[in-house]
């Protein structure tokens, strides 16, 4: 049984033929725990991808800004640059 097991879920349990019980409740327990495990890795990539989106948004946002007090470009000019629509760098003019 421990064997399918493995066999099925592509788990890793370590059994020791030389037992003659094998706790299937441990058994799934760690495969639970296996699953949380990648999981929680997945959902931590997730939030670091998540993070370097928005703090590159916020550094381009801050960007238009400073290139929006200068008053050399075009909104256009600064939508391209900061990768921002020239709607949004309207709104932020309104702001500065």
């Amino acid at each position: 049984t421990a064997n399918m097991i493995n066999t099925v879920t592509n788990s890793n349990i370590e059994i020791d033929n030389g037992k003659e019980t094998f706790n299937m409740c441990e058994a799934i327990e760690g495969i639970r725990n296996e699953g949380e495990r990648i999981g929680i890795i997945k959902g931590e990539r997730q939030g670091i991808i998540k993070g370097e989106i928005e703090g590159a948004r916020k550094a381009n946002i801050e960007t238009a800004k400073k290139i929006i007090a200068l008053g050399k470009l075009s909104f256009d000019e600064i939508a391209a640059i900061c990768n921002l629509t020239p709607e949004e760098v309207g709104e932020l003019a309104r702001e500065v």
